[in-house]
């Protein structure tokens, strides 16, 4: 008989298993990007029009968190992964079939959007908050790891496949991957991957749907929530008004589609490098003073990213790649551990409640960048958007004190 695993042992399994999930749901969900071209020359829409396919993805992401979050403690990780796996599945081979921006808005939309929901940070937060203490932020800096390294797995790939077999046949493969997947994730075990760790963590007994929103309720009161929310909006509207048009805005540049997705999955693994570090330095130096370098990076690569439509100088193409891409999604670990600092008991719950504010700004930002393509031809306006929702972010940390708590610091207002 082989002897027990020990708690480090079952922390690293978790770790691993919800950074791979992460991988899926970020590589999958935001190959969007590379979907742009080919359904506007499809379709001829407009690029509005495409991209209000993600806004609506976006929102039924952020909006689902919060659900995800009451599945995830009522009934817990297996179910809420089984139901993430198979609905995203059943979503991407629906969008194959589409005919009409509506069949895009159901598939793609709702169904990717609802089951990235569930198979993405709400779950992995609430599963690594009841492993990891003293390196919370950096264990949730690895777990959303998983979402740039989904970037650079797939974006390529995707492109590669619509190369070989169209858009279509594309969606048809990702979504019978997932489903194919599905039962998989159903015969881990859970019921031991979910314990925790009992050295700081007590499994709550499971709380009614009334419980549940009256936890959220409680959270909407607080200013902590709020700030967080807020930041994570302003922090969604920065990446996706720039990252969801980059692989068209490349291509029209002048870069093959190969070559634009391939700068759009380096910049997703750079993430990877970003995320952790940003977490680590974070826990030693301060939230404040990293994420004043986070969001100052990111404004730079916006303006590489510029640069690389008036000249054709590779190094800032490099330049985009390397300040946007490792700033893209590193402050997300910084918003978790919040939530877990503010909000301990609830962490699943209050964490799918701040993702609205992600789905908002994600909505927000992707649209917008794409009507203001519409209205004036150039990517230009649409950058200086994004970089002005980096500054008004970043001031965020240096005006309001709860987003500078402490790890497991027993803040005032906080619902614990």
């Amino acid at each position: 008989m082989s002897a027990p695993k020990s708690p480090m042992t079952w922390a690293m399994t978790v770790l691993l298993i919800v950074t791979l999930c992460n991988v899926l749901a970020r590589g999958i969900g935001e190959g969007y990007a590379v979907f742009v071209l080919p359904l506007t020359e499809e379709f001829g829409w407009t690029r509005s029009k495409v991209i209000s396919v993600y806004s609506v993805y976006m929102l039924a992401h952020g909006a689902m968190a919060p659900f995800m979050g009451w599945l995830f403690d009522r009934f817990g990780a297996r179910v809420t992964y089984g139901f993430g796996f198979s609905l995203m599945g059943a979503g991407f081979v629906l969008a194959s079939f589409s005919t009409s921006i509506w069949h895009l808005y159901f598939g793609v939309g709702l169904g990717a959007g609802i089951g990235v929901a569930a198979i993405g940070m709400v779950t992995a937060a609430g599963l690594v908050s009841r492993w990891f203490n003293s390196r919370l932020t950096l264990a949730m800096g690895v777990a959303y790891g998983g979402l740039g390294a989904g970037v650079i797995a797939l974006a390529p790939l995707t492109e590669i496949l619509i190369q070989a077999f169209g858009w279509r046949s594309t969606y048809q493969i990702m979504g019978v991957t997932l489903l194919v997947l599905c039962p998989i994730i159903l015969l881990l075990p859970w019921r031991k991957l979910a314990a925790g760790n009992s050295e700081f963590y007590s499994k709550p007994a499971p709380v009614s749907v009334n419980e549940h929103f009256g936890s959220l309720l409680k959270a909407f009161a607080t200013k902590p929530f709020w700030a967080i929310t807020i930041a994570f909006f302003l922090t969604a509207v920065t990446i996706y008004a720039v990252a969801l048009q980059s692989v068209a805005y490349l291509v029209e540049n002048g870069y093959s589609p190969l070559t634009a997705a391939w700068a759009y999955g380096l910049a997703g693994m750079l993430s990877v490098v970003g995320m952790v570090f940003t977490a680590w330095l974070g826990d030693i130096f301060g939230r404040k003073q990293v994420l004043t370098f986070s969001y100052t990076f990111s404004a730079l690569g916006i303006l590489c990213l510029a640069m690389v439509g008036q000249t054709n100088l590779m190094i800032f193409l490099v330049g985009y790649v390397f300040f946007f891409g490792i700033t893209q999604g590193s402050r997300g670990p910084v918003f978790s551990s919040l939530v877990a600092i503010h909000f301990p008991k609830h962490v699943a719950a209050v964490y799918g409640a701040t993702t609205i504010g992600l789905g908002a700004g994600g909505a927000l930002g992707g649209w917008v960048s794409g009507l203001l393509l519409d209205w004036t031809g150039s990517y230009v306006p649409a950058f200086l958007f994004s970089a002005t929702a980096a500054l008004l972010a970043m001031l965020m940390f240096y005006v309001i004190p709860s987003l500078q708590a402490k790890p497991r610091q027993q803040v005032e207002g906080g619902l614990q």
